[in-house]
């Protein structure tokens, strides 16, 4: 289908294609399939390739199982190619053994584990950075009044300047 899809659009083959087998949708109703079942696998084929395209034909999947392959959160050539196997409540199956219900389940899972992963790296505390700022010249206006600061507030120095970094980041 990919192929025939591939030979109508083409601009050097439409012209034959139409001569031999009617129009799009004719040809598409000659073998039993809608505009919507050819398009994922054109899409598949686009992605993936005629080896992988080939395989699944050949394994009887569905349009309806392409799509959900076509949006697999994993790498979806290793579960294809490599027949890796995902936990499903019937035990352990190939993407070729699931039901597309099967599919979209294992899919859900994939996705949550990817969001929780992202979840756990974005929580990982930061480390505050110390910086230590020196001035040459203890009559700069800066020094002066980062020190009458501080001597009001009773901080240090250094603790005067990070809540006055953080209070300029924060504007940002």
């Amino acid at each position: 289908m990919a192929h025939a899809n591939a030979l109508f659009h083409s601009e050097e083959t439409r012209a034959q294609f139409k001569a031999e087998q009617g129009s799009w949708t004719d040809f598409l109703t000659e073998i039993g399939q809608t505009r919507s079942q050819v398009s994922r696998y054109v899409s598949f084929w686009n992605v993936f390739g005629e080896k992988i395209l080939q395989k699944v034909i050949d394994a009887d999947f569905s349009a309806s199982k392409l799509a959900e392959l076509l949006t697999w959160p994993e790498d979806p050539k290793l579960a294809l190619l490599e027949e890796r196997k995902y936990p499903t409540q019937h035990g352990e199956l190939t993407v070729y053994e699931m039901t597309r219900e099967q599919l979209r389940e294992v899919k859900r899972i994939l996705i949550e584990r990817q969001e929780q992963r992202t979840l756990e790296a974005e929580v990982k505390p930061v480390k505050p950075m110390k910086v230590q700022i020196r001035f040459p010249d203890l009559t700069d206006p800066l020094f002066i009044g980062l020190t009458q600061a501080a001597r009001k507030e009773q901080v240090s120095e250094d603790e005067i300047i990070r809540r006055a970094l953080q209070a300029y980041l924060n504007t940002k």
